[in-house]
């Protein structure tokens, strides 16, 4: 009965969300999980991270979405700053259509169907098929759990190009999130050039060093590049909320995550740094 009444709720509540989503002005991933489908279309998704993001911009400023997904930051950004512009990244061919849509009636927002790496080229990107988790790392999408319940691994050929080639007209960049699955440490070598010209001011990102691993990098190896960048780096989530972590912090953060946790980091470029 339980499984019966699941085959019949599921079908009402996606079409459901299908009414919302015009109203909203706002499209999920059809595939989503439902409950996040929903707080995306009420605007309460990562709200913290939105919040945070928020603080950090100037109302005439620059934001940069890498791994931007369906683009709910991204429209958020552009709903609350019309003035600020918004460049938002997305490799992977099911999600991008999504983004597109999302970020179309905002003038001010541009859209890239392309990775950000190391090099410029072209990579294999893999992707569920009825999901929206996706990584240029392919044990970390098989192994995501949205990815174990739902079948089969696909897999594309994108474009991949490098920060410093893509953001070079840009000028100063206020703020930049990072959600790249594992990939963070050749998104950053590819932005070594603004990152030595210092104008990133700041960096919020996901920091899993489990996914790091699987990347074949070291999970330190993120965090030590952008300290010795002239970064100060702070947890925004749990009860580490605010804390500083120094070179010397950086084992004890890797090891209290472990191979399943992960947290949400901000990096701030110190004003005497550059």
């Amino acid at each position: 009965m339980k499984n019966l009444l699941k085959s019949i709720g599921r079908p009402v509540i996606r079409q459901t969300i299908s009414l919302i989503e015009p109203v909203a002005g706002f499209w999920t991933d059809p595939t989503g999980w439902i409950p996040n489908r929903f707080k995306m279309l009420s605007g309460s998704y990562e709200f913290f991270l939105v919040r945070y993001i928020c603080e950090a911009l100037p109302e005439n400023g620059v934001f940069v979405d890498v791994g931007a997904n369906v683009g709910f930051i991204s429209q958020q950004v552009a709903r609350r700053f019309p003035k600020v512009r918004v460049f938002a990244f997305e490799p992977n061919p099911r999600i991008y259509p999504i983004l597109q849509k999302n970020l179309k009636a905002f003038p001010q927002c541009e859209s890239f169907h392309v990775g950000l790496g190391a090099k410029e080229g072209t990579l294999e990107f893999f992707h569920g098929a009825e999901s929206c988790v996706g990584s240029f790392v392919p044990e970390y999408t098989s192994r995501h759990p949205s990815n174990q319940q739902r079948g089969q691994v696909a897999k594309s050929q994108v474009q991949v190009t490098t920060g410093d080639a893509a953001l070079a007209r840009v000028g100063t960049i206020d703020v930049m999130k990072m959600d790249v699955e594992g990939y963070e440490p050749e998104v950053l070598r590819g932005m070594s050039k603004l990152l030595a010209a210092g104008v990133i001011k700041t960096l919020f990102f996901e920091f899993c060093p489990i996914a790091q691993k699987m990347a074949h990098s070291q999970p330190e190896e993120i965090l030590n590049l952008l300290i010795r960048s002239g970064y100060a780096i702070y947890e925004l989530e749990g009860e580490n909320t605010g804390a500083l972590i120094s070179a010397e912090h950086v084992p004890a953060l890797i090891a209290r995550l472990g191979e399943r946790g992960y947290t949400t980091l901000r990096a701030n470029l110190n004003a005497a740094s550059k």
